[in-house]
């Protein structure tokens, strides 16, 4: 049986889109980021624009949306343990 080829890229968008619905948006790896700095006690150091974009590429290449949240929301280092 041959598959209509609008069919399988239905499907392929369908896939993709799914696999993308876990993923933090920018904003929220920004928050998450600035977060973290803070309680590390590094966000008055400079930092470089291209090495925050990194990390943001990073945060929404391979984080979750909950690890995100939870590095948003933590008050303490031990929070983000």
């Amino acid at each position: 049986m041959k598959l209509p080829v609008s069919w399988c890229l239905s499907l392929v968008l369908g896939v993709s889109m799914v696999a993308g619905c876990d993923k933090p948006s920018e904003s929220d790896c920004k928050q998450a980021i600035t977060n973290i700095r803070t309680l590390m006690g590094t966000s008055k150091m400079s930092v470089e624009s291209a090495t925050d974009a990194a990390w943001i590429r990073s945060c929404r290449g391979a984080a979750k949306k909950a690890s995100v949240k939870c590095a948003m929301e933590a008050r303490s280092l031990d929070q983000l343990k």
